[in-house]
């Protein structure tokens, strides 16, 4: 066995060598050596750094000899956000911290008699037992570090493996960056004290996800944010006035702690007055990221600042047209609306895209047709989510859309098998001929569907400039037909202007003649011998040209005897030539109206465009199964060799996981070694956001492309490492539904910023006050941003408050409704159930016993009395509303009835993120009793409210207290309640045949008189004389139909653009129109749209238009 001092000379000539090195070096037992390693680092004599390498350390006194620390080299911007965050991700650990209050060995804590620091000048270090916790600290490989806590509750633990009791101090106090440094004495710095999560989480009112957005409440009500902060002891009183509710156990006095029995023999939960100092590790789940933070902060700039996080930091990602080697032709498997396509184009062309998608919106068509279009362009894509959900539906979206993966996950276990299945199954298989000619008719027949596509489009804006023109021209003859009359206005129709605009030069020739003024200077001076003659030619003319005047509509003025009335034969020649003017206007509108006439109708170009599109979602299907198939061609034989490498290598990795054994370096090594060369050849990777490292190597713009979902809720600090990763990034979110919170308080967020030097220019970039949304939205150019308006999952009464509330009304209801599976076809989409109640606090959150027995019985009625066999959920805001209707539900004799026929889900609304469900029951407890602390939290959660609503797709069903949710003081609940009765007090639309039907011409009373145009009015009258019987405001879904007319089994919708009437047709029109049309195509209608124009100046043709469509045969 070696001595220490063979081992520290060892040490001091070969600097840096392992354990397992010196061991063999000294021919001595490894682990003997470990030992006696650590022995000496505890004393100071020996240290090992990250890359467990072991120096010795050298006890000698200062000098001036001594080598001075270099001086500190000038920090990046990326340096300065990355020491930022890792500091706050220190103080917002979501899972909170716990220390064993027991343990058969040294206990992981210090109970002291005082708080050092905050009431007594007393050091940390002065306590007994204080001394020897700071060495095991500093010796402690996790890199604990040390805090104070005050009070501390005790918590009863229970799991399978183990019983017992935990300390959960309420607030921790941090020590500053020496204080573990030997030597040095450890002094409290002087940051506002961070709120323990996992207090919060075991008392909180709403859902234990929901820790943060409390502990950032309650930070607020204690006003610890403020510029002026209380004295501690205020704080503290304060805490036991706003929360009484919690389970104090002792007095609470931060200037005489507790004695008694210590903390550590005590059984009873609650809090006490007691204070600890301890060591607090950080997060297991931020433990990763920060390691990848603490690299990415030494990464000099000339190496980040091609990728996408450099073009953030610098602020380049301006907009920029692509190049026409850019544009690209888009795979569609999944079909796309306008903005979809939109957001994929420019995904795969420009470095930031930032997409908004609102619920039901189509988000995840979105991403899966990104991510093949991105696959079959060969881009290195990394698609990442921090909710492992959304990357589970994902990879299964895109993945079932071919005969093989190409979305490969990222990950341990079942991740590990199914990637080295995979490139099993590659290699194993074989390209045919078939297939290659398969592949290349395929793509055949995909090109000629969209060039049909683009030619019917072309059709469509054609159709509609010349609408947009004829509207135009219209506007201009407006006043002339009050001017000229109904029946000149139509004679100009067929006017011939060239023919008029001759005989207005014949008069005018002969009127300069006749005019004394116009003539040379000779024919003046004699004009006595001319005047007779000219006037005598003036009435010749005007004799010829009596027609044409008649023709314009005007009568010409007596015949001159004298020059003095030739003045009036000139105002005459005005006259006719404005006339000419209006006619011309008057024939260029008629031709216009003829063409528009002729023109292919939009109702016929939006259904061929719909078939069209059918056929591309089919055709592009099968291109991309057929290019799928002919992925092994694509490999050389360096490829394969490299594939088969690495699927050896994943063997060996899930071996070891399977024997729960380490894989070894070696392994692990030539898994970093070969997997960018798979990257290269399989180009789609999936991960979620927090376990990328160890799985991709942090290399700059290792990837062409990141996508990051729900990046509304995602941090931004987490993102840093896949901006790093990427040369372009695709953001996507949705800052109205779930959010990224922090209970990190704005003033301790400002501090931080100043402290990094990142307040000026890097507000943005606050870790507290902005998700990772919130940062792309502000750095994007305007068309850079997209938001999805297609609403596709909800009935419209469902979706109408939120598109109202939270959307602007930006969203367009494309639901089926056919698909929705509704509890009754003539109930109403939104009921309330009125239920008055009393809300009582079960020690934390807000209860209301009457409405949770309410909610039961509707689901008993839904189920058992209706036989209802959809799906359904309850949701509330509270965590124990929550679970009493859960175990009332339980407690029900038909329990396994209700939770499985209905796939029954009773959670808060963090549960449903990302689901939906055919019925929503929501239960809003507000009620008598309710606490002013439940008020305010349900004030801060109108986006959780956006979520709970929005998750039904047929019925959305409200029992509670209308009256106190009216008068609540909560503005969106207020609103919705207001909704929800004025739905009940609208006349329903008429949907049966016979109604909204007249016994004469005259339109007749409807529901929304206020939509009804004049020119409804006169074309249903004449309708109703051509002897038909049109319905007018028939309701279809949600459409509202101008015109229903129905003929032997066949039905038609007539619209009138009386509304629209006199705007341009433009984009959105054109959007609304097509997927109202497409609808009511789908739903067996056939549509016919009436231009104003046309039923003013063509009102027989429209009404033919119609009587031929009745008389078609069947």
């Amino acid at each position: 066995m070696p001595t220490e001092n063979e081992i520290l000379n060892l040490l001091r000539s070969q600097a840096g060598l392992r354990g397992r090195e010196i061991a063999a070096r000294l021919n001595a037992d490894k682990a003997e050596v470990n030992s006696m390693l650590w022995k000496l680092q505890n004393r100071g004599l020996a240290r090992q750094n990250n890359a467990y390498r072991w120096f010795a350390v050298e006890k000698t006194a200062a000098s001036p000899t001594q080598r001075q620390p270099e001086a500190p080299k000038q920090l990046t911007t990326l340096s300065r956000l990355c020491r930022y965050y890792l500091e706050c991700l220190s103080l917002d650990d979501e899972a909170g911290v716990r220390v064993f209050a027991r343990s058969q060995y040294a206990l992981d804590y210090v109970e002291l008699p005082e708080i050092p620091g905050i009431v007594t000048d007393h050091p940390v270090t002065s306590f007994p037992g204080v001394d020897n916790l700071f060495h095991r600290l500093r010796s402690d490989r996790e890199r604990k570090v040390p805090y104070i806590g005050y009070p501390v509750r005790l918590k009863r633990v229970k799991s399978p493996k183990w019983e017992g009791f935990m300390l959960e101090p309420v607030f921790m106090f941090g020590f500053n960056d020496e204080a573990l440094r030997p030597g040095q004495m450890p002094v409290l710095s002087e940051d506002t004290p961070a709120i323990n999560f996992a207090v919060i989480k075991s008392l909180a009112i709403g859902n234990e996800a929901f820790v943060m957005e409390e502990a950032a409440k309650l930070a607020e009500e204690l006003g610890l944010g403020e510029p002026d902060a209380p004295d501690f002891d205020e704080v503290v009183e304060r805490l036991t006035q706003i929360r009484e509710e919690w389970d104090w156990k002792e007095p609470i006095n931060p200037r005489q702690l507790s004695s008694g029995e210590p903390l550590s023999k005590l059984e009873v939960e609650g809090i006490y007055n007691r204070c600890i100092v301890f060591g607090c590790e950080r997060s297991p789940y931020t433990k990763g990221l920060e390691q990848e933070l603490a690299k990415l902060q030494e990464v000099p700039e000339d190496r980040y600042k091609s990728t996408a996080l450099g073009m953030w930091l610098e602020r380049k990602v301006e907009p920029q047209q692509p190049s026409a080697s850019e544009v690209v032709t888009l795979l569609e498997p999944l079909p796309l609306n306008s903005e979809q396509r939109e957001a994929i184009d420019h995904a795969l062309t420009r470095p930031l895209t930032v997409i908004t998608g609102p619920p039901g919106t189509g988000k995840s068509q979105v991403v899966s047709c990104l991510l093949i279009n991105a696959a079959k362009l060969g881009k290195r894509v990394l698609f990442a989510s921090k909710n492992n959900k959304a990357v589970d539906v994902v990879e299964a979206r895109v993945n079932n859309l071919g005969p093989r993966p190409i979305l490969l996950r990222l990950g341990r276990g079942e991740y590990q098998s199914k990637l080295t299945e995979y490139l099993t199954a590659l290699l194993a298989s074989r390209v045919t001929e078939e297939d290659r000619r398969n592949h290349d008719e395929a793509e055949k027949d995909f090109a000629q569907t969209l060039a049909r596509i683009k030619e019917l489009h072309e059709a469509a804006q054609e159709t509609m400039k010349l609408r947009n023109d004829l509207d135009r021209l219209e506007q201009q003859v407006e006043s002339l037909r009050g001017q000229l009359g109904e029946d000149l206005f139509q004679s100009f129709r067929t006017l011939d202007v060239g023919v008029a605009q001759n005989g207005l030069e014949s008069l005018k020739a002969a009127v300069n003649a006749a005019t004394r003024g116009r003539q040379r200077f000779f024919t003046r001076s004699f004009w006595f011998a001319y005047r007779a003659k000219r006037f005598e030619q003036l009435r010749a003319t005007a004799g010829r040209l009596q027609a044409f005047f008649k023709t314009v509509g005007l009568a010409p003025p007596t015949q001159p005897t004298s020059d003095s009335e030739v003045a009036a034969w000139r105002d005459f020649v005005s006259a006719v030539e404005n006339r000419i003017q209006a006619a011309r206007q008057t024939n260029d509108y008629f031709r216009k109206l003829t063409a528009l006439s002729a023109a292919p109708k939009l109702e016929d170009i939006w259904q061929n465009i719909a078939q069209q599109r059918d056929k591309l979602a089919q055709d592009s299907l099968r291109l991309w199964e057929y290019w799928l198939r002919l992925a092994p061609a694509r490999l050389s034989a360096h490829d394969r060799h490299l594939l088969g490498e690495f699927a050896a290598v994943l063997r060996l990795l899930t071996q070891s996981d399977e024997a729960n054994q380490q894989a070894g370096r070696q392994v692990f090594s030539q898994y970093y070694k070969l997997f960018p060369s798979l990257v290269n050849m399989l180009s789609c990777w999936a991960v979620t956001s927090l376990s990328t490292k160890g799985r991709v190597p942090l290399e700059p713009g290792f990837f062409d492309l990141v996508v990051i979902d729900e990046a509304s809720q995602c941090d931004i600090a987490s993102a840093l490492p896949l901006l790093f990763r990427a040369k372009a990034a695709v953001i996507i979110g949705d800052p109205k539904q779930l959010r990224h919170i922090s209970a990190i308080p704005p003033r301790r967020d400002r501090e931080l910023l100043h402290k990094h030097d990142l307040a000026e220019g890097h507000a943005k970039w606050a870790y507290s006050e902005n998700s990772l949304f919130d940062l792309a939205i502000s750095l994007a150019g305007q068309n850079d941003i997209i938001m999805l308006r297609d609403h596709h999952r909800s009935h419209a009464d469902i979706v109408e408050f939120s598109n109202q509330h939270f959307y602007e009304g930006r969203l367009r209801i494309a639901t089926k409704y056919d698909r929705l599976r509704r509890p009754a076809p003539d109930a109403p989409t939104v009921r309330w159930v009125p239920v008055q109640g009393v809300v009582v606090r079960p020690g934390t959150g807000a209860l209301n016993e009457t409405e949770a027995k309410a909610v039961v019985k509707e689901l008993e009625r839904l189920c058992i009395q209706q036989g209802y066999s959809g799906t359904v959920g309850v949701v509330t805001p509270f965590r124990a509303q929550a679970n009493r209707i859960r175990d009332l539900v339980n407690a029900h004799p038909h329990a396994s009835l209700l939770l499985n026929k209905l796939e029954l889900l009773i959670d808060t609304v963090h549960k449903f993120q990302g689901d939906e469900r055919d019925v929503m029951i929501f239960s809003p407890v507000v009620s008598n009793g309710i606490a002013d602390s439940a008020v305010g939290f349900l004030k801060k959660t109108d986006n959780l409210f956006n979520v709970a609503i929005t998750r039904a797709r047929a019925a959305l069903i409200v029992i509670g207290d209308l009256t106190a949710a009216k008068n609540s003081g909560v503005p969106y609940l207020s609103a919705f309640a207001n909704y929800v009765e004025n739905l009940g007090q609208t006349p329903r639309q008429q949907t049966a045949r016979g109604s909204g039907t007249c016994s004469g011409p005259d339109y007749p009373k409807v529901a929304k008189p206020e939509l009804v145009s004049d020119w409804e009015r006169v074309f249903y009258r004449k309708l109703w004389e051509a002897g038909l019987r049109p319905i007018p405001q028939y309701a279809e879904e949600k459409f509202l139909l101008d015109f229903a007319l129905f003929a032997e089994g066949r039905k038609l919708n007539i619209e009138v653009d009386g509304e629209r009437y006199h705007r341009d047709w433009n984009g959105e029109l054109l959007r609304c129109d097509q997927l109202r049309n497409m609808r009511l195509i789908e739903l067996g209608w056939d549509v016919m749209r009436f231009w104003v124009y046309q039923l003013r100046d063509e009102m027989p043709a429209c009404v033919k238009r119609v009587k031929m469509w009745v008389e078609r045969p069947t």
